[in-house]
C-alpha cells in the first residue's frame, strides 16, 4: 500500500499542488478535495482517520475525541534543494477546532546524506529519517519545534502523508491562536 501511494503522487506541475518558496520552506503541499488524490493515497489516509486510529492516538496521548482533518496537511513533497525551515504549527483550525496531534508517514527510498531528516526539538535533538514506513507522531503545542532545515539533496524528492488531529475543546493552558511560527534562523 505505501509503495503504491508513493509511486501514485502526481507530478510536482499538476495542479493539486500548492507551491511554497520562500527563506522558511521549498516544499510543494496539496490541494483540494481528497477526493480528487489518487486512489492509493485515498486509501492510505482511510487507515490514518479511522476511528479505530483515532481511539489507538487518543489512548496513547490521553487527549480525548480527537477529530482527524486534512486541513495543511495530505500530500508533501520536498523537491530537490527543498527544506521546512524549525517552526511550531498552527494552533487553531479555521473552524475553531484545537490542533493537538501531527501524524506523517514517509514514503521514500532513503539512505543517509539526502537531507530531508525531520528535527524535533528547539535544537533538533530528536533526529527522525523520513525512511519508507517511517511514521511520526507528535503533539502539537506552542512548544513542539520541528522541522527538516537540512536542503534535500539533488534528484531526491521527499514524499510524505500528513494528518492532523484536532479536538473542539482547547488544550490546558492554551492562550492564544496562532499561524505557523518560524524558528529565526
Amino acid at each position: 500500500m505505501l509503495l503504491k501511494a508513493r509511486d501514485a503522487f502526481p507530478p510536482p506541475d499538476a495542479p493539486v499542488w500548492r507551491k511554497y518558496d520562500n527563506g522558511q520552506e521549498k516544499k510543494l503541499a496539496s490541494v483540494g478535495s481528497p477526493a480528487d488524490w489518487p486512489m492509493p493515497v485515498q486509501r492510505l489516509i482511510m487507515h490514518l482517520v479511522d476511528v479505530d486510529w483515532c481511539e489507538q492516538l487518543s489512548e496513547w496521548f490521553g487527549i480525548p475525541d480527537l477529530i482527524p482533518d486534512l486541513w495543511g496537511g495530505g500530500m508533501h513533497m520536498i523537491p530537490p534543494g527543498g527544506r521546512l525551515g524549525t517552526h511550531v504549527d498552527f494552533n487553531l483550525h479555521h473552524q475553531g477546532m484545537f490542533r493537538r496531534i501531527n501524524c506523517l508517514v514517509y514514503l521514500n527510498d532513503w539512505s543517509p546524506g539526502m537531507g530531508g531528516e525531520l528535527l524535533l526539538g528547539e535544537t533538533g535533538e530528536v533526529v527522525v529519517e523520513p525512511i519508507l514506513n517511517r511514521t511520526a507522531i507528535f503533539a502539537t503545542s506552542d512548544h513542539s519545534w520541528h522541522g527538516h532545515p537540512t536542503p534535500t539533496v539533488d534528484g531526491f524528492w521527499r514524499k510524505s502523508l500528513a494528518v492532523y488531529y484536532y479536538t473542539t475543546t482547547p488544550p490546558e493552558g492554551f492562550r492564544n491562536p496562532h499561524d505557523t511560527v518560524f524558528w529565526e534562523d
